[in-house]
């Protein structure tokens, strides 16, 4: 049996969700507003989770997302995080306590180009098949406080994300936020009103985020924060993962430490690869390409990964049978996908990767 799990460029976590409950929901999208014209602020409404955190007793942080709109050179995400009155947050400030549930599902655009947990979001167009990410130097709301103390518990605090602007022809859009996922979300146009007076996140129901400075005067490449969208499947093991353009096959399963020499276990993993090249129609020429973790030298890990692509090319090639090439290639620890600094990301950069481009192999 296999299992599904979703995968886009730079993502290195997995979502934790859960449905968010009504009372939950109605302390978000009831909070009390203020100041002059508050009395007309509208709460729209468009997904809602609840997002578990670090914490396995802890109350869950409730993210909402309010809408997503396009500006010019821009789309904008709105969304709020906020616990219920009298959550149990631990020993934490309400602040520190949001930014660890933030934190422990898992990071997609934040380690590289966001710099902040609250603006570490994307949409994904499914039919498309693409993920808009985050503009390096675009729209992200300053985090909600000039004090920590400003964050309470029983009132959610509203962010505007900058994103990679959408084609007007979508109209609806799946939202991940460090993760977790909200389906169905409409596509609109301009921004929501009235505006908050400053760039620092406000409280539900009083104003909105402000979107400065304009869209229009960032300097990157909007195209730069397109993503395509793939799916993984891995089998129960995690011997063979498969995805739109790859067979990812964990070397832990293939080879005995230190060794070039492909075991039984790991000639069982390799004929499941097989097929599912064969499934994707694999012809021509296949790049069977070896990867290590850091430990050892950099030279013995070269070798090591380039003995290794060859010994699992020598067993695919009979297997795939004719008009398929393989071309061998290790590269030891230089293309890691995971972080060396842990023994799960160790393993996941131990792999013998058996590559194809979209469109058809090459």
């Amino acid at each position: 049996m296999n299992e599904m799990t979703e995968s886009e460029p730079r993502w290195r976590g997995r979502a934790r969700q859960c449905l968010a409950s009504a009372a939950v929901a109605l302390m978000l999208t009831s909070t009390t507003a203020s100041g002059a014209g508050a009395d007309t602020v509208a709460i729209p409404v468009e997904g809602q989770t609840a997002v578990l955190g670090i914490r396995p007793s802890g109350t869950p942080l409730v993210l909402t997302v309010h809408a997503v709109r396009r500006l010019p050179g821009t789309t904008v995400l709105y969304y709020s995080a906020g616990f219920p009155p009298g959550a149990d947050i631990g020993t934490d400030s309400p602040f520190l306590a949001a930014s660890g549930s933030l934190g422990g599902t898992g990071s997609v655009f934040w380690d590289s180009n966001v710099g902040e947990k609250f603006c570490d979001a994307a949409a994904v167009d499914a039919v498309a098949g693409l993920v808009y990410g985050p503009l390096p130097d675009g729209v992200c709301s300053q985090n909600p406080l000039s004090s920590p103390d400003r964050w309470q518990l029983g009132k959610a605090y509203v962010f505007a994300v900058g994103l990679a602007p959408i084609p007007a022809g979508v109209q609806s859009v799946e939202v991940s936020i460090r993760g977790s996922v909200m389906l169905d979300v409409p596509v609109g146009d301009g921004p929501l009103e009235p505006l908050a007076p400053n760039g620092f996140a406000p409280v539900l129901g009083t104003a909105w985020p402000r979107v400065d400075p304009p869209p229009q005067a960032t300097t990157a490449d909007p195209r730069a924060s397109i993503y395509p969208l793939h799916q993984e499947i891995s089998n129960l093991e995690g011997s063979v993962t498969t995805d739109t353009n790859s067979v990812d096959l964990a070397t832990d399963v293939l080879f005995a430490v230190d060794s070039a020499t492909v075991t039984a276990a790991g000639r069982g993993a390799i004929a499941e690869a097989a097929t599912a090249l064969r499934d994707k129609g694999a012809a021509g020429t296949l790049a069977v390409v070896g990867h290590t973790d850091s430990d050892g030298t950099d030279a013995h890990n070269l070798e090591l990964s380039r003995r290794r692509a060859e010994a699992v090319a020598s067993i695919l090639k009979p297997l795939l049978g004719q008009g398929v090439t393989l071309r061998t290639e290790g590269k030891g620890e230089k293309q890691p996908i995971a972080d060396n600094d842990t023994p799960e990301g160790k393993q996941r950069n131990r792999r013998v990767t058996v590559s194809l481009t979209p469109g058809g192999p090459q």
